[in-house]
């Protein structure tokens, strides 16, 4: 007998009828079951005793593969007939696989664990077993996602001879919920919110017969045992049934908006093509200029939207079935009111159907809807009718809701083409949770990393694997927190996860740094008398332990985030140009009037083990400190106090109050002594390297934003304004100080500090305020603004390979890399002259990445431990 332990995606993806078909084809007697989050493949091959001959000494009773390992594993057998048919076995088993599973790891042994549970006849599939308690799941088994309905099932619900036709919640086990209804593992109908719910006759043979896609299909149902759906106007049910989806249809020719309930949690829909929907929606959201999601009926109406190119379709039509942002097209044949959509750009954010109800729905409608998560400024998306109705009923009366429940509200995925490949930007519904393996990284114990303050997300590390949980949001609200809260409750249930490292940012204001402290506390509170190193012996299961709390600053984990993603060898260093609009730095403390100082232009040399600030973009002054993220004029009158543009001075001191114009003058004009540092003046200013408040500051100087309604407005304005076809850039000086800015040292890696550099701001900020005052059209200075940064890049780049020989990559990480047009121009920049680069591929290069930087960073001195 052979027994195989699968990890991996495993469960609720129709591996054990792939298995039971597999095995009956090839004749082999057995059994398969599911363990925690594994399954468990028992086989007798017909050739028992020669596997147990004495010759088999000579192997190795278990091996384990690994993903390439699978493909080839070289096992050796001492009989060629069975060796051939072990082959054959292994090479169909892997190859075959049910399209949505996946394989982490294959554990084959000679000698099985639960080899009398029963004597196999054939081969059969027995009840899932609870994981013993001394056992517990491990990270490299995810969770089963929520996919997007599958080829097979919109069939069914188009055949009118089917039981589904037009059901609204058909799914098998090749798509639909997974993760957002799911309580515990193993992954049985009991765990998930489909327990209360009765299978017909007609469910329940299917649900028990291993040759049906339905088979342990969790969500199953049909119109005879139909979960319920209900269309409310206010308090009233409008409709029910499949007449509910009619109606709405109807309500949406009549351009009225709705709030329905999607895979993930409720969205709010209305006709794409009606500019008075839109802007009510608008209005009614307070989102005044903020892109707008576009939904359509299938690929042909998407392209008739979008130009997409293979890959995009490609992804568009996948089971993960993202939001991509596209380049909109001219054309416009639906006449989409884009201006009204994505004001001032040239992309639309575009999705297909990917639930029954929504494919049920395009069935009454011709044309593509407006589809936004329901939820208010900052608050995660709205998983139940009753807080739907209580904090949407000034934008809508008309709620479609079915009566399943939502345990874990999920947001859409997003991802962009960007130097020709698919990059996230949001990792959420279909693609998380989800495992990352770093073969060069390894945890020796377990790693919680918390994310920052804004688009959190939990990221936990052991051994080799690192689990990326859903997107939640920004920190700023109650609700987010609770949120979190219960995130981080339902995934260290599930895998049974007792960190012996938590990992938060450096910033003692962001919410999650509090968080770390409070859990730490728990453990200190509870057990007094236990430490830190104690805690490292054995983190998987002893809840007595109180956890170590390592803090990282922001833009050093945005730099383990991209390094670990090149798979380098942990020690490794690299250069990261890391740009964004703000993070807490090391260097809160500058000379002279820089008192506080905020980065987000940095060049960081280092590795998992600690940095060096080795160049960063002259700072200037964030004048109104964070109300000028939205109030960017403030921005562009201290870029223009600091150039000495008369003219551009006296224009925003004429707009701007004069209370502020005088903070300004006086922040600029008064040095900070030790005599005078603790004045109004110098404690509250504050000054920044930001990128992206550079694009803020610029946009506003030549006069195509005033006032910025939402992140990344500017850098989006500036890429719709882009011309390829124009390569000319704004001189810039680069310029050698003696500042060296580290973070706390790893002595392994500690080398003599390298030259620090500074990016001399002013002097292209000066060339661009003139050419808007000699009236050169906004989109060349922006193209030459982009390509400037650009060129800024790659001068700093080649300046330090030729100081740093055996430098092997640079790595690009922070928001601002959501750029399309700054990506590709640094990317074509980077090939003329051979540079070795790496833009984010498996996490989103914006925050939503940074719990797996920070994970990285823990993983690695979980090893000093």
């Amino acid at each position: 007998m052979f027994e195989l332990r699968v990890k991996g995606i495993v469960q609720g993806v129709g591996f054990r009828p792939f298995m039971y078909q597999l095995c009956t084809k090839l004749d082999i007697k057995g059994y398969i079951f599911n363990i925690g989050a594994d399954a468990i493949i028992v086989c007798d091959m017909q050739y028992a005793p020669l596997i147990t001959s004495p010759r088999q000494a000579q192997m190795p009773h278990i091996r384990v593969f690994y993903p390439v390992q699978i493909k080839s594993p070289n096992i050796l057998l001492p009989n060629t007939k069975l060796q051939s048919f072990f082959d054959l076995f292994l090479g169909t088993f892997t190859k075959a696989l049910p399209p949505i599973a996946k394989i982490t790891e294959l554990t084959i042994s000679s000698m099985p664990t639960y080899p009398k549970i029963r004597i196999p006849q054939y081969f059969e599939i027995l009840h899932s077993i609870k994981q013993p308690d001394k056992q517990h799941i491990t990270l490299d088994s995810a969770l089963p996602k929520d996919l997007a309905t599958c080829k097979d099932c919109q069939d069914e619900i188009s055949n009118p001879k089917n039981r589904h036709f037009g059901y609204h919640l058909t799914s098998c086990t090749n798509c639909g919920a997974r993760y957002s209804i799911i309580k515990s593992l193993p992954y049985d109908r009991y765990n998930t919110a489909m327990k209360h719910f009765t299978l017909c006759k007609d469910c329940q043979d299917d649900y028990t017969n291993p040759m049906s896609r339905y088979y342990h299909a969790q969500p199953i149902s049909c119109n005879n045992c139909a979960v319920p759906i209900m269309l409310y106007k206010n308090n009233s049910i409008l409709a029910k049934d499949s007449q509910a989806i009619r109606v709405c249809a109807d309500l949406l020719k009549d351009n009225q908006i709705i709030c329905l309930k999607g895979l993930g949690g409720f969205v709010l829909i209305c006709n794409a093509q009606s500019r008075s929907s839109i802007m009510a929606l608008r209005q009614a959201k307070n989102r005044e200029a903020k892109p707008l999601a576009i939904m359509a009926k299938d690929i042909q109406m998407a392209l008739d939207i979008a130009n997409l190119s293979p890959l995009e379709q490609e992804y568009l039509k996948s089971q993960i079935a993202p939001i991509i942002i596209a380049t909109q097209n001219p054309q416009n044949p639906l006449n989409v009111d884009f201006e009204s959509i994505a004001p001032h750009l040239n992309t639309i954010g575009i999705l297909l159907a990917n639930t029954p109800l929504l494919h049920i729905l395009f069935g009454f409608i011709d044309f593509p809807i407006i589809y936004t998560s329901a939820n208010l400024k900052s608050e995660p998306i709205i998983t139940t009718l009753k807080s739907a109705k209580t904090k949407l009923k000034a934008i809508t009366p008309y709620f479609l809701d079915f009566k399943r429940a939502i345990y874990h509200g999920i947001d859409d995925s997003i991802f962009r083409l960007i130097d020709n490949q698919m990059r996230p930007f949001r990792l959420a519904r279909g693609a998380t949770p989800h495992t990352i393996t770093t073969p060069a990284l390894k945890a020796n114990h377990n790693i919680l990393a918390l994310g920052a303050q804004d688009k959190v997300n939990l990221c936990f590390g052991s051994a080799h694997h690192f689990l990326i949980t859903p997107y939640i949001g920004d920190m700023a609200s109650l609700e987010t927190q609770n949120k979190y809260f219960q995130n981080l409750a339902f995934f260290k249930k599930i895998y049974s996860f007792t960190p012996a490292f938590i990992i938060s940012d450096a910033h003692p204001q962001y919410q999650t740094t509090g968080i770390a402290t409070y859990l730490c506390n728990q453990h200190n509170n509870s057990n007094p008398k236990t430490t830190a190193l104690q805690n490292t012996k054995n983190p998987q299961n002893t809840h007595s332990q109180a956890p170590t709390h390592l803090q990282i600053y922001h833009h050093h984990a945005h730099l383990c985030a991209i390094l670990a993603e090149s798979n380098l060898p942990k020690d490794e260093q690299i250069l990261g140009i890391i740009w964004d609009g703000s993070g807490y730095g090391e260097s809160q403390k500058e000379s002279q009037y820089k008192k506080n100082s905020i980065w987000g232009g940095e060049f960081l040399y280092g590795g998992f083990g600690g940095f060096e600030r080795v160049g960063h973009f002259e700072e200037f002054l964030l004048l109104g400190g964070e109300r000028a993220i939205k109030n960017i004029q403030y921005i562009a009158y201290a870029l223009a106090l600091q150039s000495q543009n008369t003219q551009m001075i006296q224009k925003y001191q004429a707009l701007l109050p004069h209370a502020l114009t005088s903070m300004a003058n006086k922040a600029l004009y008064t040095t900070c002594t030790s005599a005078t540092h603790t004045s109004n003046i110098c404690t509250s200013t504050i000054y920044t390297s930001s990128v992206g408040r550079l694009f803020d500051g610029v946009a506003a100087l030549i006069g195509v934003l005033e006032h910025s309604s939402y992140e990344g407005e500017s850098g989006g304005i500036f890429e719709a304004m882009y011309d390829s076809h124009i390569n000319d850039y704004y001189e810039f000086y680069i310029k050698e100080t003696k500042e060296v800015s580290t973070s706390t040292r790893d002595t392994h890696n500690a080398k003599k500090p390298n030259k620090h550099q500074e990016i001399i701001t002013l002097d292209f900020i000066s060339q661009i305020i003139l050419d808007s005052q000699n009236h050169i059209a906004p989109y060349i200075i922006a193209t030459k603004f982009i390509n400037t940064l650009a060129h800024i890049a790659l001068s700093f780049s080649l300046r330090f390979l030729r100081q740093t020989p055996n430098l092997k990559l640079i790595g690009l990480s922070g928001g601002v890399f959501q750029n399309k047009a700054l990506c590709e121009k640094i990317a074509l920049l980077f090939n003329q002259h051979h540079i070795q680069y790496i833009f984010h591929a498996k996490v989103p290069t914006n925050d939503n990445g940074i719990s797996f930087g920070q994970a990285a960073f823990g993983a690695y001195h979980s090893q000093k431990e």
